[in-house]
């Protein structure tokens, strides 16, 4: 009989003594659960509904009493609500109850539950009312008929709990007698089966151990060394064994042994590169026979696959990209192939489309791109990587040629806003940065050629005013002239005639006053001219420190500026001019306040002189002569003023002439700075208007000294 057999035949057996076993537990269990089922869903459930509503009906007997002994209509309310709250659940938990009840008695039980609870509600409503309008009556009905039926009612709950009380003690005997019952069938059927097993499994163990040819154990270990690749194990067999397991195991592990030790000769020999070598194949048979030809033939095919790589390789190494594997190969090998020989022409196609973007670069092109058609990997990432870098070189050319272009037509709103990084975008920066200062300049330039315009229109009015003051000056000297003339005439008519002098003396008197009022009104336009010349001279030194300015960022601007800078030196230069013929005009404004100051005093001095003259009429001529003198003085005085004029206007002239060359110098520069075009605005074309210059009247000192001499008797009358 075969192992199988006996063992299904053994094993069947305790598989139906299980079986039966199994049922027969069942069987009882399902009853055990039946009669735990009853008391865990139907008699408990109502045994704690019945508690519930017994809680409930104490709890609302309770609370009513507190409702009547409340001494405020607020708590009375609160403990009626809470009445309330509770006799909804009372009637929930009679509702499940109800569900629950399968007998008869327990029906019957139920009924008087409910014709209890039906008499007791109403009660509820007639106590309320009482409490609102007696509450000792309401007292003495809650102690009486309400207390009666809420009694009723509670007995006949406390029965439906006792009566359910008694079901599950009934259940919980049942239960208890047939797990009794069960536990002792078990025990007998558990018995025969163990030793029913117990018998099969010797006789199907002697069996076993005569087919193995050894112990289990022994021949589990040695089979497990040899799945676990141990050939090594000297295999054990009873004398005249030759049909057992162990002597089969025997035999194979000697022909294992000869397969491997081919199979490692094989492999040590390819581990030093040498393909050559083969496995023994005498003796083999089977499967044995087909490892050692497919090893054989696998280092064959490996070999010639290895060599066909290492040459291609080896000429790729080399920079040789010309160089494929031709040779037909199938499965692994052939996919070596076919990658060695892609990896070639993609390095191929890589390489030639990086010559033909660096031979478009260096003619200045940036468009062209490697092809990255059928590219992958390292190969397609070399490609992407050259094409972004043409992209990205290409992209901030040509923002920089667009940026110098703009800047070589003189318009400076152009940037550089594209985002670069590293040296690109230092490149950007540097070229954002250029375009930003030479717009600063330009505008500070700008700003500097207005302001120089202005200020030599404020020169050239200055110097207009001036003019205009000298020419009213000249005026007043040609009027102190003739005052002095006459004076001159009076004292001459003195030495004549005593009679009239005290008349003369006071009309000199009063032409004396008037002179010296005249020599005032010199005094303060002389002051008037000094204070202009002063604005001037500022005018002039703040024009020297915008030059100076100007050539500071001209010099900054570099070669830029050269042009500007040549235009702020003669600014410069002009300004300077201006600042010292401003302090020439003030030396000889104060020369000539000083002079008029002299001639003020001396015609002061002649006043009471004058009228001394007219007490002391014996001392005409000695008076007469002093008086000569000192119109002599007075004449010398006015001679040097009406120079000092003359002086006056053609500085005057000379400084409105170099405020018209100043403004022509800005209105240059202004136009040569248009050229630039800055974010503020268009290029700028200033326009000014031209400044009337006027001249000042012109007087010879000869004028004024050929009226003063001999005094003309002709006109002479006596009073």
């Amino acid at each position: 009989m075969k192992v199988a057999t006996r063992l299904g035949l053994g094993f069947g057996a305790v598989v139906v003594l299980l079986l039966v076993l199994s049922v027969v537990s069942v069987m009882r269990l399902g009853a055990m659960n039946e009669g735990i089922r009853k008391i865990t869903s139907d008699r408990y459930p109502k045994v704690v509904l019945s508690n519930e509503a017994i809680k409930r009906t104490i709890d609302n007997g309770r609370l009513l009493r507190s409702m009547l002994l409340s001494t405020s209509d607020e708590e009375r309310e609160k403990f009626r609500r809470s009445v309330e709250g509770n006799r909804p659940k009372v009637a929930d938990a009679l509702a499940k109850m109800e569900k629950l009840i399968s007998t008869e008695k327990g029906q019957v039980l139920f009924k008087d539950i409910m014709e209890k609870n039906s008499a007791l509600n109403p009660k509820y409503e007639q106590l309320y009312a009482l409490a609102k309008t007696d509450p000792k009556r309401a007292a003495e009905f809650l102690r009486g008929e309400f207390a009666d039926a809420n009694n009723a009612y509670w007995a006949s709950l406390e029965t439906m709990a006792k009566f359910q009380s008694e079901l599950m003690d009934q259940e919980s005997a049942a239960a208890d007698a047939n797990y009794i019952d069960t536990r002792r069938l078990v025990i007998v059927l558990s018995a025969v089966a163990v030793l029913a097993a117990v018998v099969i499994a010797c006789m199907i163990t002697f069996d076993l151990v005569r087919r193995l040819g050894g112990e289990p154990g022994y021949a589990a270990a040695l089979m497990e060394k040899v799945a676990n690749g141990d050939l090594n194990s000297e295999v054990r067999t009873k004398p005249g064994d030759t049909s057992s397991m162990l002597f089969a195991v025997k035999e194979m592990v000697g022909k294992l042994q000869q397969v491997v030790n081919g199979q490692r000769a094989v492999v040590a020999a390819a581990n030093r590169g040498n393909f050559d070598a083969r496995v023994d194949l005498n003796g083999l048979q089977g499967f044995q026979r087909e490892m050692g030809e497919g090893l054989n033939q696998l280092a064959t095919t490996t070999g010639a696959s290895i060599a066909d790589v290492v040459r291609v390789m080896g000429a790729v190494s080399d920079g040789d990209l010309s160089k494929t594997i031709d040779q037909q190969y199938e499965g692994a090998f052939g996919e070596l192939k076919q990658y060695a020989n892609n990896t070639v022409a993609k390095l191929a196609q890589v390489v030639d489309g990086q010559r033909a973007v660096v031979a478009a670069a260096n003619r200045g092109d940036f468009e062209a791109r490697v092809d990255l058609n059928g590219l992958k990997g390292f190969q397609r990432e070399m490609g992407e990587g050259l094409n972004q870098l043409a992209v990205t070189t290409g992209a901030s050319i040509a923002d920089v040629v667009r940026v110098m272009g703009a800047m070589s037509d003189g318009d400076l709103t152009k940037t550089i806003d594209k985002q670069y990084e590293g040296a690109f975008a230092e490149l950007k920066e540097y070229a954002n940065n250029t375009v930003a200062k030479l717009a600063q300049v330009v505008a500070e330039v700008n700003n500097s050629a207005e302001a120089l315009a202005a200020a030599s229109e404020e020169v050239s009015a200055t110097a207009q005013s001036l003019a205009q003051a000298a020419s009213e000056q000249a005026s007043s000297v040609e009027q102190t002239s003739a005052s002095v003339e006459e004076m001159t005439a009076s004292v001459a008519q003195n030495t004549e005639n005593a009679k009239v002098t005290d008349a003369m003396a006071s009309k000199a008197a009063s032409e004396a006053s008037e002179g010296g009022e005249a020599v005032r009104s010199t005094v303060s336009a002389m002051k008037q001219i000094a204070t202009k010349v002063l604005i001037i001279d500022d005018i002039a030194y703040q024009t020297n420190l915008l030059a100076l300015n100007a050539a500071i960022e001209a010099a900054r601007a570099g070669e830029h500026g050269k042009g500007f800078a040549v235009v702020a030196a003669e600014v410069r230069k002009l300004a300077e001019r201006s600042q010292v013929a401003a302090q020439e005009i003030a030396e000889v404004a104060s020369g000539s306040v000083n002079l008029a100051e002299r001639a003020g005093q001396m015609l002061g001095a002649m006043v009471p002189n004058i009228k001394r003259t007219s007490d002391l009429v014996q001392e005409i001529t000695g008076a007469s002569e002093e008086q000569s003198v000192g119109l002599g003085q007075i004449n010398s005085a006015i001679s040097q003023l009406s120079q000092t004029t003359q002086q006056n206007a053609s500085g005057s002239e000379e400084l409105a002439s170099t405020a018209e060359q100043m403004s022509s110098q800005a209105e240059e520069l202004q136009q040569t700075m248009g050229f630039f075009t800055l974010n503020t605005g268009s290029k700028r074309r200033p326009q000014r208007d031209a400044i009337k210059m006027i001249k000042p009247r012109q007087f010879s000192p000869h004028i004024l000294a050929g009226n003063i001499g001999e005094p003309d008797e002709a006109d002479f009358v006596r009073y």
